[in-house]
C-alpha cells in the first residue's frame, strides 16, 4: 500500500512541478501534462491513471487553480508583522554558521519594508526570479507596503509576510536582508 501511495505522490508532484514551471513563464518542450506511463514493475494494486490529468479540461482547471493561488501571494495576513529579533544589517560570519545548507529544498530570502531591503531587492531581482526563491517579509506594516515589495520584483517572486523570530532563532541570524540556498548564505 505504501508503494502505491508513494507512486501517486510522485506522479502528482511531477504534474504540479511541470504546471508550476509552465505558469511561472518557463517554457516547456511538452505542451501538455499528459505523458505516457511506463510500467517498470507490476505488483498489482490500482491504476493511478484516474489521478493524472487526461484531458485539456483537467489541465486547464489545474493551471487555473495554480494561477489563482499564486495571484493571492498568501498575503491574507494580519498586519503589522514585526520581528523583534531581526533588524536591518550585514549578515555576520557567526550568523547561520551551523545551518546545513544542502538540505535547503528551495532558495529563501528574508527582507523587511525598509530602504535597505528595497535596494537589496532591486539589486538582486534577476537572481531571485531566476532561482525561484521564496521571500519571507519579517517586518512590514500593512498590505500597501507588502504590495510595494511585490512591485519591486514585478510580482514574479512569491513573498509571504511572517513574523521571523522563530526562524531567526533556528537559523541563528540577527540581520537581514538575507539569502540562503543549498550553497550557503549570501553575505554581501
Amino acid at each position: 500500500m505504501a508503494k502505491h501511495i508513494t507512486v501517486l505522490a510522485l506522479a502528482l508532484l511531477c504534474a504540479s512541478h511541470a504546471l508550476a514551471n509552465d505558469s511561472a513563464g518557463q517554457t516547456s518542450t511538452k505542451k501538455t501534462l499528459i505523458t505516457n506511463s511506463e510500467i517498470v514493475v507490476d505488483q498489482g494494486g490500482q491504476s493511478i491513471k484516474r489521478y493524472l490529468p487526461n484531458n485539456h479540461d483537467t489541465e486547464f482547471r489545474l493551471k487555473q487553480n495554480f494561477d489563482k493561488r499564486r495571484s493571492t501571494r498568501l498575503t491574507k495576513s494580519h498586519f503589522p508583522v514585526v520581528s523583534e529579533m531581526l533588524s536591518v544589517g550585514k549578515i555576520e560570519n557567526d550568523e547561520a554558521a551551523q545551518v546545513k545548507y544542502q538540505v535547503a529544498m528551495r532558495p529563501i530570502f528574508i527582507v523587511g519594508y525598509d530602504p535597505v531591503s528595497i535596494k537589496w531587492l532591486e539589486d538582486n531581482k534577476d537572481m531571485l526570479i531566476t532561482k525561484d526563491a521564496i521571500g519571507l517579509v519579517v517586518n512590514v506594516g500593512n498590505q500597501s507596503e507588502m504590495n510595494e515589495l511585490h512591485q519591486v520584483l514585478e510580482g514574479k517572486v512569491l513573498m509571504q509576510p511572517i513574523p521571523g523570530d522563530n526562524f531567526a532563532k533556528e537559523l541563528q541570524i540577527r540581520h537581514y536582508p538575507f539569502y540562503m540556498d543549498n550553497q550557503g548564505v549570501m553575505r554581501e
